[in-house]
């Protein structure tokens, strides 16, 4: 007699993966519930939170948009967001937006704006979202100051959040201590090391950012529901002096740990295996595009179909995914920029 005599088949290894087509797993989630089409579903996180985004909409779902894109972008596949936050990499990221938002910190401080090669000014907190800039300064801090005001409007409203979790890497200015969405000089600005430093975050660093987000988040929206997931999508490139794949590994196992912990502490926090759906060796990366890194159709319809089975009333996918090939859709991800970027200096 011992423990692993009468454990499911899919606590094992030779039943649950060896012996599964990689389409047909069973992830055998614990703690679910249902999502109805009445209840309000905001996202927010990395590149990979908008196909959540987007196949929910198509779905028919309560997406809840609160801040509509400008007038340049609006003939695009958008929004994306929820509000015009853009892509949320970092934990420290979403804890200082929803910190500014609650407090309506629109200026964090002086001179926060970079100026492209136009001499317009640039949010750098939102640069991938207002590329061709403001006009003025003044400008651009009375569009941060709506910003903020939809942030806020949308976490007060969500009856779930689904909160993707992406990268540990991040750039910092050094005054404030506010974090970018990716490095100077990359989108727009320029890099000045005196002002800017590069900060890999580590465990209990993500922990206490969660911690933080959390806490705030429930303080104007106590029964919100929190569906967490990390992202599968690799490093573009590491800032660290090593091979971007262990970079890459250290990322995602330091934010799944994370997602581990808080979903075992809070009774609202479930988490969802988007990163283990992707990345499951039977696959042979089959769920991955030809860089194995972006995420394929494949690989997005197979996280879809999981989450639809799990955590929704629908159980089923009623409608096509959204796909880059028939309906336009291509999720926005600065750190593709970054490659960009390099090549055009080598």
């Amino acid at each position: 007699m011992h423990p692993y005599e009468k454990i499911n088949a899919y606590q094992r290894w030779t039943r649950g993966v060896a012996e599964k087509y990689f389409t047909n797993f069973e992830w055998a989630l614990k703690k679910t519930f249902e999502i109805n089409k009445n209840q309000k579903i905001v996202s927010l996180g990395s590149c990979f939170a908008q196909h959540i985004a987007k196949n929910l909409q198509t779905q028919g779902f309560s997406y809840l948009i609160t801040e509509e894109p400008p007038k340049d972008i609006q003939d695009k596949d958008y929004p994306f967001y929820s509000a015009l936050y853009g892509n949320v990499y970092t934990l420290k990221q979403a804890s200082q937006l929803i910190h500014r938002a609650k407090n309506n910190l629109f200026q964090v401080l002086n001179n926060d704006y970079w100026l492209n090669q136009q001499n317009n000014y640039i949010d750098p907190f939102r640069p991938n979202i207002f590329k061709n800039g403001f006009k003025s300064y003044e400008d651009l801090i009375v569009e941060r100051k709506i910003h903020l005001d939809k942030t806020l409007k949308a976490f007060l409203e969500a009856d779930i959040l689904v909160l993707t979790l992406g990268l540990t890497e991040g750039w910092v200015e050094k005054n404030s201590g506010y974090i970018l969405p990716v490095a100077p000089g990359v989108l727009s600005g320029e890099y000045d090391p005196q002002k800017y430093e590069f900060k890999n975050f580590l465990y209990a660093e993500g922990l206490e950012d969660f911690e933080n987000f959390y806490v705030t988040l429930k303080s104007i929206n106590k029964n919100v529901k929190i569906i967490i997931t990390v992202s599968p999508v690799m490093l573009s490139a590491t800032f660290e002096d090593q091979h971007v794949w262990i970079s890459s590994c250290y990322s995602k196992s330091c934010l799944r740990s994370i997602a581990e912990e808080v979903s075992n502490k809070h009774k609202d926090i479930y988490y969802f295996p988007s990163y283990e759906i992707i990345t499951n060796p039977a696959s042979s990366s089959s769920y991955l595009s030809p860089d194995f890194r972006s995420v394929s159709h494949l690989g997005v319809q197979s996280v879809m179909n999981v989450f639809f089975e799990k955590f929704t009333e629908q159980k089923s996918l009623n409608a096509p995914l959204a796909r880059e090939t028939n309906n336009n859709f291509k999720a926005e991800c600065d750190e593709d920029i970054i490659e960009g970027f390099i090549r055009k200096t080598e």
